[in-house]
């Protein structure tokens, strides 16, 4: 990287990259900066030093002060935390959105600092795919489309995913103790939270399918375990269960066996107490049905059958009310047809968390057939159309 000694800020810029940095190695801070590089008059880089006693990174930082147009180092005097290091990156980003950048990791920025630099303002969350890369070789990893349910159960936007900063820090200052509740669990913490934030609006969302973010494999990266840190178990559910108490308070949040990153919402069927607690739930958010034999509209049901009950056991229905739009048909995950682009989207989300995609997703025949089978019906009783039209409405896949 060429020193530059007339550094001048032309242009503001479009994103924050904020790195934490605990002991970090050098080599990984240099090569990290070299694919920064290229984007580097576009972009903020404010790096935390969590670590004290490390001075080598204050070396580097002094240097990439030289010669990145935006950048800021932070420094802690004492050993803080993962979580800490962000809330402190956060505090001092300047740019319109956000976005975390593990120390030893590579990206390649260019596609959406240009797809930033043409949208400005005009969305709330950007995430791109990523993969990962070792010695032995390269893996990609295609993300699903998003949607706010699926997203309440693990945070598959991950790397990169830009934030609005503004948001960010408005959650900061909202729950000031936050840094000294948790400890590892950031990431989590900002996504569910930001996503409660548009509960009486639709969060405008843009998924650019490149990879965009490398995570290098190694001994100690969490590339090689996603779910080898038992800490940030305990602080998913505690920040899951505090988030979804206003929409659904009989939910018990757990941790979902299959994939430790993945939480889930169990609400409990074994008594008939418990199961008529969970209809009366779901007949007071939804109007329910089953759809019509000629697909023209939707024969009502007075109450939630044993059947409903069982597909939707493991969903909150409260926030699912918020992500539904004006309702959705429900599918059991086994009867996504093979070749469509709904059976795409489930193989890109683990198989146990339920997601939502548009009818659409479906071609003209497929829906059709699965309309035949007369699937239940979770309608919006405040959206509700004069005209029903399951083309329009959303696909529950459980």
């Amino acid at each position: 990287m060429p020193n530059d000694d007339k550094r001048v800020p032309t242009e503001l810029p479009l994103v924050t990259i904020i790195t934490p940095c605990y002991k970090t190695p050098a080599f990984y801070l240099e090569r990290l900066a070299m694919s920064l590089w290229p984007v580097h008059k576009r972009i903020q880089w404010v790096v935390v030093n969590d670590s004290p006693d490390d001075t080598r990174i204050d070396v580097f930082a002094e240097r990439m002060a030289s010669c990145f147009t935006h950048f800021k180092y932070v420094r802690h005097d004492t050993n803080r935390g993962i979580f800490a290091a962000y809330v402190s990156a956060l505090v001092a980003a300047d740019a319109p959105y956000s976005a975390i950048l593990d120390h030893d990791d590579e990206v390649d920025l260019a596609p959406l600092v240009r797809f930033l630099g043409r949208n400005r303002d005009g969305y709330d969350l950007v995430f791109t795919d990523e993969a990962k890369f070792s010695a032995q070789g390269r893996e990609r990893y295609w993300k699903p489309e998003f949607d706010a349910l699926s997203a309440m159960h693990y945070f598959y936007m991950h790397h990169i995913t830009c934030f609005r900063t503004g948001i960010c820090k408005q959650m900061i200052l909202e729950e000031p103790d936050a840094e000294t509740q948790y400890r590892s669990c950031f990431d989590i913490w900002l996504s569910f939270g930001y996503l409660q934030r548009f509960t009486d609006q639709d969060c405008k969302v843009a998924h650019l399918p490149y990879a965009a973010y490398g995570w290098r494999v190694h001994a100690a990266s969490t590339a090689m375990d996603l779910g080898q840190k038992p800490k940030a178990e305990s602080e998913r559910i505690d920040i899951a269960q505090r988030l979804i108490q206003a929409t659904d308070p009989q939910a018990e949040v757990t941790i979902e066996p299959s994939a430790r990153y993945v939480v889930r919402y169990d609400h409990a069927l074994s008594n008939a107490a418990e199961r008529k607690a969970f209809a009366q739930r779901i007949a007071s958010t939804f109007s329910i049905g089953k759809v019509a034999p000629d697909g023209s509209g939707m024969d009502p049901l007075e109450t939630p059958d044993a059947a409903t009950l069982q597909a939707l056991a493991r969903v909150p229905v409260g926030f699912l009310a918020r992500a539904a739009g004006d309702g959705c048909l429900v599918m059991d995950r086994a009867r996504v047809p093979k070749d469509s682009q709904l059976a795409r989207q489930a193989a890109r989300h683990v198989g146990n968390a339920p997601f939502i995609a548009p009818a659409t997703t479906l071609g003209s025949d497929e829906l059709h057939r699965f309309i035949l089978d007369r699937p239940l019906v979770l309608e919006s009783a405040a959206r509700r159309a004069s005209h029903f039209d399951c083309a329009r409405l959303n696909i529950l896949v459980v």
